[in-house]
């Protein structure tokens, strides 16, 4: 049934068979009664009943036909709505994922009473490392050497910031006090700088992504 299934799949293919058929029907007709036109009622009465014959078969094959294009259309169009709503429910997770994690990347690194909580920016930054480590297949992009580097950098500067602020709080790297409380250095600043550039490269780029991700699915 395989070279039939093949045969239908091609229109063209499929009406040139089909005329072909018609073709040779009538031509066998001609040559086995008649080599020419009768000019007898009775004859063209018998060649319009096997006429109706041939007419019946053909309807029958071009029925089959138009089913089975019909039900490879309704096929074709279920699986494109399938991976429509699938690559909808995809974007929102990305959207939703990252969304989270841009929300953490930009409150505060601070309190009101200007506390530093060097605590909760190494855990931001914890949350940055998990974020590049786990979330690869939701995110391709994030195999990116470009895109992983600016990650690690990002990274890193967190880490430089959450260890400037338990310095200046006098904690030990257990964050156990062990001293007086000090000035910012001036690097914090340069540090403060370097993290609001680098943070603002990784939102745009993997926002630009998502973007690109939701025109694809137009």
């Amino acid at each position: 049934m395989k070279w039939l299934y093949k045969i239908f799949k091609h229109p063209l293919l499929f009406i040139s068979i089909v005329a072909c058929i018609l073709t040779v029907s009538i031509s066998l007709y001609f040559v086995k009664f008649h080599y020419g036109f009768s000019d007898l009622p009775n004859d063209w009465a018998v060649f319009g009943n096997y006429i109706s014959g041939l007419s019946a078969i053909t309807n029958v094959i071009v029925f089959v036909w138009l089913t089975m294009t019909i039900q490879k259309a309704n096929d074709f169009s279920k699986e494109r709505d399938r991976e429509h709503q699938k690559r909808l429910i995809l974007t929102q997770l990305r959207y939703d994922e990252f969304n989270s994690l841009s929300k953490e990347l930009n409150s505060p690194l601070f309190n009101e009473l200007a506390t530093f909580q060097h605590i909760r920016i190494f855990n931001m930054n914890s949350l940055l490392l998990a974020f590049l480590r786990s979330q690869t297949k939701l995110f391709p992009i994030l195999k990116d050497e470009n895109v992983v580097q600016k990650v690690l950098q990002l990274s890193a500067v967190l880490d430089s910031i959450g260890k400037i602020c338990a310095e200046c709080a006098g904690l030990d790297q257990n964050g156990i006090p062990a001293g007086k409380p000090k000035l910012l250095p001036d690097e914090f600043k340069v540090k403060m700088e370097e993290y609001i550039q680098l943070k603002a490269e990784f939102i745009s780029e993997m926002e630009g992504y998502i973007i690109s991700e939701i025109d694809n699915i137009k």
